[in-house]
């Protein structure tokens, strides 16, 4: 129970990120590292400096953290300037 909890946590943790990026109407938008806390109202872990935190994986993976935007963007980390960039999928005919 207390790993599901856990998860939950961290999940949750992320979920202003996600409505953030729900309103966006860009097909592309770059964010600080700072503009992100920002919005989380938390900081970022010291592994978001990896490319692996925003590698777009599924939940499996363990990447918890992905569910607050693989709806609706990718994340590709823009190394050594603290910065990611989303791009919105594709919109399929």
């Amino acid at each position: 129970m207390a790993l599901v909890q856990k998860l939950e946590t961290e999940l949750a943790k992320y979920d202003p990120l996600r409505d953030h990026l729900l309103k966006q109407q860009v097909p592309e938008l770059v964010m600080t590292f700072a503009e992100i806390e920002d919005v989380l109202e938390s900081s970022l872990p010291k592994s978001a400096a990896s490319p692996q935190f925003w590698a777009n994986t599924s939940r499996e993976h363990g990447h918890v953290q992905r569910e607050a935007w693989r709806h609706s963007y990718n994340a590709f980390l823009l190394a050594e300037q603290n910065r990611v960039r989303f791009v919105r999928h594709a919109v399929k005919s």
